[in-house]
Parts: C-alpha cells; sequence; structure tokens
C-alpha cells in the first residue's frame, strides 16, 4: 500500500504510468518487447547467435545471449542516444546489469567480431568505458584497447565521442519518501 501524495504526479503522466487503486496499491505495467529481428541491417544469426531458451513468467521464450545481448544493446544506446538525440537511461542500466551479472558469461571475442563486422566500434567503446568508469564494471583491457578510436586513422562515421554529456543531459529526478 502506498498514498497517492508520494508518487509523483510525473511517473502517472509521463513514460512510467502508474496507478494507485482505492486500496492504496501502486500498479505498474511491466512492458516486454519482443522482436524478431531486432535491427535492420544486421544478420538474425548474429544478433540470436548463442540464444537460449528460458522460462520467463511461465512462458518459454527465446532470449538473445549475454554476448549478443551486451554488443547490441550497447550500441544501440550510442546509436539512438546520439542519431535520435532520446535519453536511454534504461538501456544503460541494462548494459551495467548485463555486465555485472553475466560478465563470465561474455565471448569477448565474438564482441569484438561484431564491432568490426558492423562498424561498432566507437559505439561499444565509449559504452563499455562509461560502464566502467560510472559502474565499476571490469572490461578487459585488451578489449578497450582495441575498440578505441585512434587519432592515426580516419575516424569512422558513427564516431560522435564520448557518450556522457548526452546521456546525462536531460535527466529529472523525483524525490520519493515512503514512510
Amino acid at each position: 500500500p502506498l498514498p497517492r501524495e508520494v508518487v509523483p504526479d510525473a511517473w502517472r503522466l509521463q513514460h512510467i504510468k502508474c496507478a494507485i487503486n482505492d486500496k492504496g496499491v501502486l500498479k505498474i505495467p511491466v512492458f516486454v518487447d519482443l522482436h524478431i529481428n531486432l535491427s535492420v541491417g544486421l544478420s538474425i544469426d548474429d544478433i540470436w547467435r548463442g540464444a537460449e531458451v528460458r522460462n520467463i513468467f511461465g512462458r518459454q521464450i527465446v532470449i538473445q545471449s549475454p554476448t549478443s545481448m551486451l554488443w547490441f544493446i550497447a550500441s544501440r544506446l550510442y546509436i539512438e542516444a546520439f542519431h535520435y538525440n532520446t535519453l536511454k537511461l534504461s538501456m544503460f542500466g541494462d548494459v551495467c546489469a548485463i555486465l555485472h551479472k553475466q560478465f563470465d558469461n561474455i565471448d569477448w571475442a565474438e564482441l569484438l567480431s561484431m564491432a568490426y563486422k558492423y562498424g561498432l566500434r566507437p559505439a561499444l567503446y565509449y559504452v563499455l568505458m562509461l560502464a566502467k568508469n560510472i559502474a565499476d564494471v571490469q572490461i578487459p583491457l585488451e578489449v578497450l584497447a582495441i575498440l578505441k578510436p585512434t587519432h592515426k586513422e580516419m575516424p569512422l562515421d558513427n564516431d560522435w565521442g564520448d557518450l556522457l554529456p548526452k546521456i546525462f543531459s536531460r535527466s529529472v529526478l523525483h524525490e520519493v519518501s515512503i514512510g
């Protein structure tokens, strides 16, 4: 149970739509994206390499491998932040969660292979460095060295620089006290 006055109006009106019933129970819908192919231009075989079947809410669901999730979400976060000017803190949280919970299951050679195949080196470098610096995730230094943009060669078209100013540019915090 939660009194209405402790829930900011923005939570009920913006992206996180919630409701409080007469008994004071807060309800927040959980959204699940279901995609067959996750992005135009990427091979479906690459995106679903190493996929597993998991039981989620009583249903058998095919999910990406931790490696595929990491390179896909990290690159999407970077590209959408710059290309579409969208704030994706939730995607950054997903990247950090994958790194914290699945670090031992990440195939770094596969991640590097996808980075070169799809031109994702800058995106992956900046997102992984941000996760390393903010979320205290240990990223293999040799991986970062390979991904790091160099000033000795022509920059890639999709190297827009550091993600930090872009991702935290419009954050809004709502103070909530329950008690």
